[in-house]
C-alpha cells in the first residue's frame, strides 16, 4: 500500500481477517487441482498459524513475518531455522514418534509445498504483514454498520434529519449491547456456558460458536420517556414535576356532566 508522505505520522494497520481470507482462498483453489490434494489438510493450520503469529509478535513486524514464514518449514517436519533474527524454532512441544507418523507432512519440492511457498512468500503479502503487528480488527465497526441497516434500510430514502436520528439509534443499540457475556444454562446444578454447533462448508468441520445473552432494548423505553417530557416542557421534568403534571395536565376546562348524560349524547351523535 502506497502512503502519501503527508500522512507518515499516522500508523496504518490492516485487518488480519481480510488477509487471512485471501490466503485461505488461494490455498483452497490450488488444493482442488490434481496432484495438489496433500495441501488441503494444512490450510486450516496455516490460517491458525497466521493468527497465532500476529498475537505473539509483541508489536514487532519483523518478528511477525519470520514467525509466519516458518510455516513453510513446519509443514515439512522441519522445526528449527538458523537464518532468522527473531524466531529460530517452533514453539510447540517436541513431537513423539507416533505424532510424527500420524501427520501428513508435505514433501519439500512437491506441488503442494511449492504452491504454499508461492502464496506465503508473495512479496506484497510479506510487505503488508508488517502492518498487522498491532493486532487490530474492524469487527465491531463492521457489526455496527450491519446493525445500522436495520434502522436505515438501503432500499428506503431518508431525509438528512431522519438519517442522523437513525444512526444515533443504531449507535445506542450497539453501545448498549456490545460486549455481552456468554449465555449459560443449568446442568447438574452448575452453570454451563452455551454453544451452538454448526458445520462449515469451507473447512468441512463442525465448529462451536458462543451463544450470548439476549439483547436488551431498555434504552428505547428511556428514550420514549425522555422524549415525552421534553415535548411537554422542552426539558426533562423532575420527579416532583412529573407527579404534579399527572394531576393537572388533563384537567377539563368545564365541569363534567353526569355520566348518563354523556352516554346519551354519545349515542345520539353516533347515529349520524
Amino acid at each position: 500500500m502506497r502512503v502519501d508522505e503527508r500522512f507518515n505520522s499516522i500508523i496504518h494497520q490492516f485487518d488480519p481477517w481480510h488477509i487471512a481470507k485471501g490466503i485461505s482462498k488461494k490455498l483452497s483453489k490450488a488444493s482442488k487441482k490434481r496432484g495438489f490434494e496433500d495441501l488441503a489438510p494444512w490450510i486450516s493450520s496455516v490460517i491458525n498459524h497466521f493468527y497465532w503469529s500476529i498475537s505473539k509478535c509483541g508489536g514487532n513486524g519483523k518478528k511477525l513475518v519470520e514467525q509466519f514464514l516458518s510455516v513453510i518449514h513446519h509443514v515439512t517436519n522441519r522445526h528449527k531455522f538458523t537464518g532468522n533474527r527473531y524466531y529460530h524454532r517452533c514453539d510447540h512441544p517436541r513431537y513423539s514418534k507416533e505424532e510424527m507418523k500420524s501427520r501428513n507432512w508435505l514433501k519439500p519440492g512437491s506441488p503442494g509445498h511449492e504452491t504454499l511457498k508461492k502464496v506465503v512468500l508473495n512479496k506484497t503479502l510479506v510487505k503488508d504483514m508488517e502492518k498487522l503487528n498491532l493486532n487490530i480488527y474492524t469487527t465491531y465497526f463492521e457489526v455496527f454498520h450491519s446493525l445500522k441497516i436495520r434502522y436505515l434500510p438501503k432500499s428506503i430514502f431518508f431525509e438528512k434529519e431522519k438519517m442522523i436520528s437513525g444512526v444515533k439509534l443504531a449507535a445506542m443499540d450497539h453501545n448498549y449491547n456490545v460486549g455481552r457475556e456468554q449465555a449459560t444454562k443449568k446442568k447438574e446444578g452448575n452453570n454451563v456456558k452455551r454453544f451452538a454447533i454448526a458445520y462449515s462448508k469451507a473447512s468441512k468441520k463442525f465448529t462451536a460458536k458462543k451463544i450470548k445473552v439476549d439483547k436488551s432494548y431498555k434504552f428505547l423505553k428511556d428514550i420514549a420517556v425522555s422524549s415525552y417530557y421534553r415535548a411537554v416542557d422542552g426539558e426533562k421534568l423532575s420527579k416532583e414535576a412529573r407527579q404534579s403534571r399527572k394531576r393537572t395536565l388533563f384537567v377539563a376546562p368545564e365541569e363534567r356532566p353526569d355520566r348518563d348524560t354523556i352516554i346519551k349524547k354519545s349515542i345520539e351523535y353516533s347515529r349520524f
